[in-house]
């Protein structure tokens, strides 16, 4: 899952050689601001077939707040 978002940040970002762990946190440590992460939700809620509602995505500080947020929707689909 991690290489998937780390291709969606790619993709966004621009940058070749990114690297992300469930630490990195979307603001301080990639730079990116509100609107950015709005993208960046719209590309992940695209690649996994889900929806991130807007009182979900306040919560999203790191990108394993997105892996977290992901599972739990998965395991809600599987329900």
């Amino acid at each position: 899952m991690i290489k998937r978002l780390e291709k969606i940040f790619v993709e966004y970002m621009g940058i070749e050689n990114i690297e992300i762990n469930r630490e990195t946190n979307i603001k301080n440590d990639l730079g990116l601001n509100s609107f950015d992460l709005a993208q960046l939700v719209c590309n992940v809620e695209d690649e996994f077939d889900v929806e991130i509602p807007d009182s979900e995505m306040k919560n999203i500080k790191t990108v394993g707040d997105v892996v977290d947020y992901l599972e739990k929707a998965s395991r809600l689909r599987e329900s």
